[in-house]
């Protein structure tokens, strides 16, 4: 059942508390783990490490246990020397996941030159051209096909009890119910305008002062209302997962530029990571949002479960066989946003979270986490788009046994928030951790 399924997915993506013991979602939880891009190959970052080779071994082989620096506490300030003329500094943000903000990491100029970079090698839209009289044209179309008398799928028949919609059971269906119901089921999340828009597409006149009786329910045509909710989620840019376009820098672009080989030397300085990993990691990848922009609530990494385990870690045109090792993000704001671009952190530092009642129907957590396209500054931490700052966070643990890449960190969820006012662009540096048991 898609609306039900779709529920589930969202839920099991707040289990912020890791346990060995999974809860009913976890069966929909891969669905969350879909790469950041379209295509990736597997890269085999152990290099010459034989797969019978142990631990013992590692160090003879010249791989090095995985770092992270210290946060202190959030809040905390730290000056760091990336080898310029000027220090840096390291605020950190949250200690879970650790995150931190580094000013000025990158010069306007670079910025302009990653920028000219980017347009030079072409940008490609994780959505094709959008046409609105073809998009209208097209669901208007869907709508007719749909008989005035079809029956309700039997896996939506829930819909036609007026206590499902009516949380308070006050008599009434206000719009902010029909907003909940369409977020709970769909992950829709419509104000009171477009509301009325899908009520009238689909020929429901029911919805008046913002509200439906327990009488007008009963005319709502609820197999024209699935397809609606179907149609809109599947080909609107504005409520698919990603809105946005992007093109990658490859390691070969970066290898007599200036500005991206420094680029290189301040990343590995930062990190305190050996040269090696840096290089071998994935390349930059830079990405524009128009109005509307956005990206939706993620992890950049793949948590790891038994049947990917023992995948190698994917680096560029990625393929069903890899799955992604990314210790490290380091996102780099290339320009000032008019309004909105934030990049929102779901359960930064959460301590209160309670992960058993997002699964209950009677949760409000639903709207009020994750539907950050309306509610982005209620993320615990929201971070400004400024140009030429940059922030890092770590993914992953660190397998205390081998000091190799551990489990994901679940507090690492964020969101690009949607740009509401002129354009976003930013590039992500995302570092690859050897996985811990690839030895």
């Amino acid at each position: 059942m898609l609306f039900y399924g779709v529920l589930f997915v969202l839920a099991s993506v707040v289990r912020v508390h890791v346990s060995a013991t999974r809860g009913p979602a976890d069966k929909y939880f891969k669905e969350f783990q879909k790469p950041c891009f379209e295509s990736d190959k597997p890269v085999d970052l152990r290099r010459n490490v034989g797969k019978n080779q142990n631990e013992n071994n590692r160090n003879n082989l010249g791989i090095k246990r995985l770092v992270k620096l210290n946060g202190v506490k959030t809040g905390h300030v730290q000056e760091v020397d990336l080898g310029s003329s000027r220090n840096y500094s390291l605020i950190t943000r949250a200690m879970k996941p650790l995150i931190f903000e580094i000013p000025d990491f990158l010069s306007s100029e670079e910025c302009e030159h990653i920028i000219k970079l980017a347009r030079k090698s072409g940008l490609t839209s994780s959505v094709a051209g959008f046409d609105q009289t073809a998009y209208d044209g097209d669901l208007e179309q869907e709508l007719t096909s749909i008989d005035k008398n079809a029956p309700v799928p039997a896996q939506f028949s829930f819909m036609t009890s007026f206590s499902v919609w009516d949380r308070n059971s006050d008599g009434l269906i206000d719009k902010q119910e029909i907003g909940y119901f369409t977020a709970k089921y769909a992950l829709l999340h419509f104000g009171e305008e477009e509301l009325k828009d899908m009520f009238h597409q689909i020929g429901f006149k029911g919805f008046q002062n913002g509200q439906i009786t327990r009488e007008s329910l009963k005319s709502l045509n609820i197999a024209k209302f699935v397809k609606y909710l179907e149609f809109t989620k599947n080909k609107h840019p504005r409520y698919r997962a990603r809105f946005s376009e992007q093109t990658w820098m490859t390691k070969d672009t970066g290898k007599h530029d200036p500005v991206m080989l420094s680029l290189n030397e301040r990343v590995v300085k930062l990190t305190k990571l050996p040269r090696e990993i840096i290089e071998n990691s994935e390349d930059l990848q830079v990405v524009h949002y128009g109005p509307i922009g956005h990206y939706h609530v993620h992890y950049d990494s793949t948590q790891i479960d038994d049947q990917n385990r023992n995948r190698p870690c994917c680096r560029q045109q990625h393929s069903q066989g890899c799955r992604l090792c990314r210790f490290i993000t380091i996102l780099y704001y290339l320009n000032d946003v008019e309004q909105g671009g934030e990049t929102a952190f779901v359960v930064a530092d959460n301590t209160t979270l309670n992960t058993t009642n997002l699964l209950k129907t009677t949760s409000t957590s639903l709207e009020d986490y994750l539907n950050l396209s309306l509610n982005c500054h209620k993320a615990n931490l929201v971070v400004a788009p400024r140009k030429g700052h940059a922030i890092m966070w770590y993914n992953h643990f660190i397998d205390e046994d081998t000091g190799l890449l551990g489990e994901v960190d679940e507090y690492s969820m964020h969101e690009g928030c949607d740009v509401i006012k002129g354009e976003k662009w930013i590039a992500n540096n995302w570092i690859i951790g050897l996985p811990s048991g690839s030895l």
